[in-house]
């Protein structure tokens, strides 16, 4: 008999015979079966995909468009997700949104509470969560669509105690969330400026200038503050508007939003156990704090402040602005900046 060549072939009462021939001297239908099992692999973990972002989309609700021919209704998710760095883009959606709120609220029923609160609270931590950095810049708005939805479900504290008390931690979670985004921007960790909030930058270059430009906008964040049950940050949050050349006023704030988040996410937990529906509010709250960016490192700054004269700054009026900072540091330090903003000159020092 001629020699011939098996592959991959069984001779009955033997064992598999593995070939030796190159891959491409193989049978070509092997080359094509291997071909389509890779395509429909490929389908099958784009369909698995598809659908997992089609639950969501399905599961995040709707948002409400308010337009000439009516209203219609489209995912919030999607409509999200498709938002860039544009802030004008960021801008209409929150306009779009705050009415889609206002629609929701209107419709809300005793029998809808739970479901409403806590969708609203979910979307609110995914609109934080997509926007990050951004948040910054946006905070009075989502801060006055989160009154909102705490205002409307405040009449039914007492007759859905347990309800009311996740969406009230939750409220406060997104606020204290917000006010760390609007911190970490004014001490110079992050790119974006929070609305008319002027970065500081006090990583290194502080300028409390920039804190009293943003007086109206810090206030609502400490009325904010207040609602949600943390008076003592509000509290702290007026004294650096109070007096914004104290650079000390921020020590402590930092710490004091991490400690409300932590034991924050740890409440929601333990009512949440109690309620219904009240798991997926609480993940995506935890996937949002997984993500939070840590506060910078707040820098022993110290600031002198002194009115520029008619005459302009001079060595003498530069001294003295220099001489007020390097007073309140205890021994020695140095002025390392010096800034000149509305008719002052402030320097700033810090300890050698």
């Amino acid at each position: 008999m001629g020699e011939h060549r098996v592959c991959n072939a069984r001779v009955a009462g033997s064992i598999p015979v593995t070939s030796t021939i190159p891959h491409s001297q193989q049978n070509p239908l092997s080359l094509i079966l291997r071909t389509i099992y890779s395509v429909m692999k490929l389908l099958l973990e784009n369909w698995r995909k598809y659908v997992s972002e089609n639950e969501k989309t399905q599961d995040y609700g709707y948002l409400y468009l308010f337009e000439e021919s009516g209203m219609r209704k489209v995912s919030f998710y999607d409509s999200l997700n498709v938002l860039n760095e544009d802030d004008s883009k960021i801008d209409i959606f929150l306009e779009n949104w705050e009415k889609s709120i206002e629609y929701e609220l209107q419709q809300l029923d005793e029998g809808l509470i739970s479901d409403t609160l806590f969708n609203l609270s979910v979307k609110a931590f995914l609109l934080i969560d997509r926007l990050k950095d951004k948040v910054a810049k946006h905070a009075v708005k989502i801060l006055k669509f989160v009154s909102k939805i705490h205002s409307a479900v405040q009449r039914f504290k007492k007759k859905h105690p347990r309800i009311y008390k996740v969406g009230a931690f939750a409220i406060k979670l997104i606020v204290v969330i917000v006010v760390l985004y609007v911190i970490q921007s004014m001490m110079g960790g992050s790119d974006a400026e929070a609305g008319n909030l002027v970065g500081t930058g006090m990583g290194g270059s502080y300028d409390p200038s920039g804190v009293a430009a943003s007086e109206g906008e810090l206030n609502y964040l400490a009325k904010a503050l207040q609602e949600a049950g943390e008076p003592e940050l509000a509290q702290k949050i007026l004294k650096i508007v109070e007096n914004p050349d104290d650079v000390q006023n921020f020590k402590g704030v930092g710490m004091d939003v991490k400690r409300i988040i932590r034991d924050g996410i740890e409440n929601m937990r333990i009512h949440g156990t109690e309620v219904d529906g009240a798991g997926e509010l609480i993940d995506k709250a935890q996937e949002v704090i997984n993500s939070l960016p840590e506060l910078t490192q707040q820098p022993d700054l110290v600031t002198g402040k002194v009115l520029i004269p008619d005459g302009g700054v001079t060595q003498q009026v530069t001294a003295a602005a220099d001489k007020l900072a390097l007073n309140k540091i205890d021994g020695a330090g140095e002025v390392f900046k010096r800034v000149e903003r509305d008719g002052y000159i402030y320097s700033i020092a810090r300890p050698q």
